[in-house]
């Protein structure tokens, strides 16, 4: 699985940061642990993680250096969370030490419960500033290639692009849907082009205001279009290692 821009520590062994994504996507095989204090999961509003066991820090590193771990943990993948992430990876690097299979969840629970755009860290960022047919195309050619070369990414849709991700029955007289755009060979149908990407791990960002500036809402857009702000993208392209921008 790819874990979406997260990053290996190759100095400590089996230790890495996963994404919000990786999470939700577990298996039977990987235990969520919370590494704060009871205490601190007392109040309604705490944000946590569905599933995750409360274990925290000081009694997981102790049972985890005696060979005394409670809940099954010493067989799973355990995948520790705290606020911000800094507790969490502070227990999965002393997991990994004891011999343990464990990753941190990268930005906590605030990232998991934040907007996808807020945590997501592309390799290779690709946008689309256009309904133009052939543009729309090549960009989503050019996104699903480096997907499938193993860098994690984005295709974010900026001015009139969100257009293109329209739903069936959202009436627009500007310019086609992405299932009924096709440019011909060598290229394949666009819908075709983003279902590969999808499958493989790719992700769709709408721009925020780009949607509303089109005459549209999030709910009248494809499912798979995420929402995004500036911010966002400029937070993604310069924590990437390229991008490519097509207008």
């Amino acid at each position: 699985m790819h874990l979406g821009g997260s990053q290996q520590n190759t100095s400590i062994p089996n230790y890495r940061c996963v994404n919000v994504d990786y999470v939700k996507e577990c298996g039977t095989g990987t235990v969520i642990v919370d590494v704060r204090e009871a205490s601190e999961l007392d109040s309604s509003d705490i944000k946590t993680v569905p599933n995750a066991i409360n274990y925290p820090l000081g009694s997981l590193l102790r049972d985890a250096a005696s060979d005394t771990l409670q809940h099954g943990l010493k067989d799973k993948e355990i995948i520790t969370v705290c606020n911000v992430g800094y507790r969490s990876g502070v227990a999965a690097q002393h997991l990994s030490s004891f011999g343990l299979k464990s990753a941190s969840l990268e930005g906590g629970t605030e990232a998991y419960h934040a907007p996808k755009s807020a945590w997501f860290k592309p390799d290779y960022v690709v946008v689309l500033l256009t309904c133009d047919e052939e543009k729309a195309t090549l960009a989503a050619s050019i996104a699903t290639a480096s997907q499938a070369a193993g860098r994690c990414t984005a295709l974010v849709l900026m001015s009139s692009a969100p257009l293109l991700f329209r739903k069936n029955d959202v009436a627009c007289e500007k310019g086609k849907r992405y299932e009924d755009i096709k440019i011909g060979e060598p290229f394949k149908p666009l819908a075709i082009v983003i279902k590969t990407f999808l499958s493989k791990g790719g992700t769709i960002f709408g721009c925020r205001s780009c949607v509303k500036f089109s005459g549209l809402e999030y709910s009248k857009l494809e499912e798979f279009v995420f929402p995004l702000q500036a911010p966002d993208l400029v937070r993604m392209t310069a924590a990437a290692s390229g991008s490519t921008e097509l207008a």
